[in-house]
């Protein structure tokens, strides 16, 4: 049996298509996750929104926006590491104290996409919705997104060739990427493969993206001397468009 036979997903998300502002949803990204993100995008602060029960956040109040400065959070252990634990929803929007306190009268998110500041929400500990964020950030999602188990990574260090950031970039919007753990390969020159669409099990939003057999497109991605460069993948795709799984040829 394969262990790590199971798949990760990014899918884009353009203007109007689930907000009124363009969006990036990862599946299998925690709370701990998406803060130390935003902390290494230099988004240092801002006001957080806690829905349900949240139990990886402490001293956080739920049903209003608190001021936070990530930094203290960590440095007090207030954000646990853990992953799928709890039934709710978190969001954070990243700002500045001069940006002001966000109204009463409409979601944080909304105010967010109003004011053009970063946001992200998380669900279930497990799905991060990403707002406001410019192609460098999108770029710096994907390098996340690629350099996850079982490569494990610093991300942080690793950056695309410019020609293969823009494929992967509209392709993210195109179809979305699904990453099968099994196929990613760590050593000296790791690599890891994109296949092009989202399976129907996925827990993203992904009404509106095709399979990947409907997709048709898969790359495969190496990173030497911490960059990312990407070829495409000339066989057929050998995920399920159920599972995302990989299935016998």
């Amino acid at each position: 049996m394969r262990a790590q036979n199971w798949s990760m997903t990014i899918l884009g998300y353009r203007r109007h298509q689930r907000r009124a502002a363009a969006m990036v949803g990862v599946s299998n990204m925690s709370t701990h996750d998406v803060m130390r993100f935003a902390e290494a995008l230099s988004l240092y602060t801002g006001w957080l929104h806690a829905d349900g029960s949240q139990p990886q956040l402490e001293g956080v109040r739920a049903q209003r926006p608190t001021w936070v400065a990530l930094a203290e959070l960590f440095a007090d252990r207030r954000i646990a590491k853990t992953e799928g634990v709890t039934s709710g929803s978190l969001v954070f929007v990243a700002a500045v104290p001069a940006a002001g306190q966000p109204p009463s009268d409409r979601p944080l998110a909304q105010w967010a996409d109003e004011q053009r500041l970063p946001w992200v929400e998380v669900v279930d500990n497990e799905i991060a919705y990403w707002g406001g964020l410019d192609d460098a950030q999108v770029d710096r999602l994907l390098a996340w997104f690629c350099c996850q188990r079982p490569l494990d990574g610093d991300w942080r260090t690793t950056r695309f060739d410019p020609a293969t950031a823009a494929r992967v970039r509209a392709g993210l919007f195109d179809h979305g990427w699904t990453r099968n753990l099994e196929l990613a390969r760590p050593g000296k020159k790791p690599t890891c493969e994109l296949w092009g669409g989202v399976h129907q099990a996925c827990i993203l939003d992904h009404r509106q993206a095709p399979v990947p057999s409907l997709a048709h497109h898969g790359m495969r991605l190496t990173l030497a001397d911490s960059m990312w460069t990407g070829k495409d993948i000339a066989e057929r795709c050998v995920l399920s468009d159920e599972t995302g799984k990989i299935v016998a040829s």
